[in-house]
C-alpha cells in the first residue's frame, strides 16, 4: 500500500507536472476510491495511469485487509499480545527461578513452586508444549542452551534454575551456559543415568538429582517401611495446607541469637519443631539438635509445623521481617 502511494505520486508530478502535495493529494483520494473531483483535468496519459492507481490501490487495499483479518481471526492477534505482555511480566522478574524443560517433571515443579507463590519462568524448545500450559503461566520458547533465550529468561536476575530436559546431553550445555552467564546462579542439574551425574558438577551444578533413583527410593521405603510413607502421605498430600518443612534464617535482629533452644522455648512459642539446624560459618548439618545448641546469626532452622506455626517462628527469627516462602517434603 505504501509503495503505490509513492508510485502514484510520483506518476502524477511526472506525467501531469503537478506539486507534491497535488500529487499525494490526488493519490490518496484515487487509492481510497472517496470519489473527489480531479485536481486539475487530466491528460489522456494520466486517465491511464489512474485506471492503473485505481486496479493497484484496490487490489493492496483488499490484501491488507485480507491478511489482517486472518491475523485477527486465527489468533495470531491475540498470541502476539499475550507474548508481549508475557514479556514485560518477566522483564519485571527479580530473584526467580528459571526452569528449564516443561515435560513431566517440569510441569511437577512449576506446580509446586506455583503454590509457593514463588516466581519462575519456564524455558522450552517446543512451543505447543507451553501454550496449552496454564494461561497465567510465564515461559520463552528456545533451546535453553543459548544465550540469548536465557537472557530473555531473565538469568542474570535469577535466583535458581532447574535443568529439567529429559535429555542429559541438553541439562548439561543448560547449566554450563548458565553458569557462564551468572556464576552466583543456585543451579539443579537432572540426571536421567548415573553416569550424567559426575559430568553435571562439573558443568556448574550446585546439585544433581536423579528422578529414577529417587523414585526407587520411594517404592523401597514404601515396600520395607510402609507405615512411614503413609504418615508423610496423610499429614502431608499433595497440595494440602495441613504440615510443613520450611527453611527460616535466624536475622541478625532477631531475639533467637545468643539464646539456646531450651532458652527460647521455641516449641512453646510457635508450635513449629526445630528438626535440624544447618550452621552458617561451615554449614554443619545438626539434625535433631540439643537442646543446649545456641542460635548464631545466619543460622537455617529446618522447622516442622503448620504454615501458621512457621509464620510465628518466621517472625521470630527475622525480628517482624516477613516469613519465607513455604516448601513441603514430598
Amino acid at each position: 500500500m505504501l509503495l503505490v502511494i509513492v508510485a502514484g505520486t510520483a506518476g502524477f508530478m511526472i506525467i501531469e507536472e503537478w506539486s507534491l502535495v497535488e500529487a499525494l493529494y490526488m493519490t490518496v483520494i484515487t487509492v481510497s476510491t472517496v470519489g473527489f473531483s480531479e485536481v486539475r483535468p487530466l491528460s489522456d496519459t494520466g486517465h491511464v495511469f489512474t485506471i492503473v492507481l485505481i486496479v493497484a490501490g484496490v487490489s493492496s487495499a483488499a490484501y491488507l485487509a485480507g491478511t489482517l483479518g486472518e491475523y485477527v481471526v486465527s489468533g495470531q492477534l491475540r498470541l502476539q499480545l499475550r507474548r508481549r505482555k508475557m514479556e514485560r511480566s518477566i522483564e519485571a522478574l527479580d530473584k526467580h527461578y528459571i526452569v528449564c524443560g516443561y515435560g513431566r517433571v517440569g510441569e511437577q515443579i512449576t506446580d509446586d513452586l506455583s503454590r509457593s507463590n514463588a516466581q519462575f519462568a519456564v524455558v522450552d524448545v517446543d512451543p505447543k508444549r507451553v501454550e496449552r500450559a496454564p494461561s497465567d503461566l510465564l515461559y520463552v520458547v528456545g533451546d535453553a542452551s543459548d544465550d540469548k533465550v536465557l537472557h530473555e529468561a531473565g538469568i542474570e536476575r535469577a535466583e535458581g534454575l532447574v535443568a529439567a530436559t529429559g535429555d542429559d546431553a541438553r541439562n548439561i550445555f543448560i547449566t554450563l551456559t548458565a553458569r557462564t552467564l551468572n556464576n552466583d546462579l543456585e543451579i539443579i542439574g537432572r540426571a536421567n543415568s548415573p553416569a550424567t551425574e559426575s559430568k553435571l558438577k562439573r558443568a556448574g551444578a550446585n546439585h544433581v538429582i536423579s528422578p529414577s533413583r529417587i523414585a526407587g527410593r520411594r517404592i523401597s521405603t514404601q515396600l520395607l517401611n510402609p507405615s512411614i510413607t503413609n504418615f508423610f502421605d496423610t499429614v502431608m498430600p499433595s497440595g494440602s495446607e495441613n504440615i510443613w518443612i520450611e527453611e527460616i534464617v535466624v536475622s541478625s535482629r532477631s531475639d533467637l541469637v545468643g539464646t539456646t533452644i531450651e532458652q527460647s522455648k521455641v516449641k512453646s512459642h510457635t508450635g513449629a519443631y526445630v528438626i535440624a539446624v544447618r550452621r552458617a560459618d561451615n554449614e554443619t548439618m545438626i539434625p535433631n539438635p540439643p537442646a543446649t545448641l545456641e542460635f548464631a546469626v545466619g543460622d537455617i532452622l529446618m522447622a516442622f509445623g503448620t504454615r501458621d506455626q512457621l509464620g510465628v517462628l518466621a517472625d521470630l527469627a527475622a525480628a517482624g521481617r516477613k516469613p519465607h516462602r513455604q516448601h513441603t517434603v514430598w
